[in-house]
């Protein structure tokens, strides 16, 4: 078998595990028949496109992939708190679930229990019923 560099390895290998071209398309574009880029496969134990999970969405796919790299970069907090994007994917059904940071607790409310002065929710003038009856009709 020829000897081949590197960079047209690295080439071929993406080309081969990370892309559905047909094999018979990217071995015509690296200049190889499709026989030498199998045994290229077999040989350097590239990862069989057989095995290979298709169909996954590309969000699925980075989420996998954050996953990972946040596992092996950041170190665990104590506690739980801050936690910012979490992510659980179950492996077969497509569904997944993002826990996200909770927003800080509104302030506390006025010293008298009341929402204090300002404009009405409904808006507009208050009517008051004056002895008891009905409200008056709006005109």
């Amino acid at each position: 078998m020829a000897q081949y560099t590197e960079d047209f390895l690295a080439a071929a290998r993406h080309g081969y595990e990370n892309t559905d071209q047909p094999m018979r398309e990217l071995a015509r574009e690296l200049g190889i028949g499709i026989t030498t880029l199998s045994t290229l496969a077999e040989k350097n134990g590239w990862a069989k496109r057989s095995q290979r999970k298709r169909g996954v969405p590309p969000a699925m796919q980075l989420l996998a992939e954050a996953q990972a790299l946040a596992a092996s970069t950041l170190p665990p907090r104590s506690g739980g708190e801050g936690r910012l994007a979490s992510a659980d994917a179950s492996p077969g059904g497509g569904h997944f679930s993002v826990e996200v940071e909770e927003p800080p607790p509104p302030p506390p409310a006025p010293p008298g229990g009341g929402p204090g002065p300002g404009p009405r929710p409904g808006g507009g003038p208050r009517r008051v019923r004056a002895g008891g009856g009905p409200p008056a009709p709006r005109a």
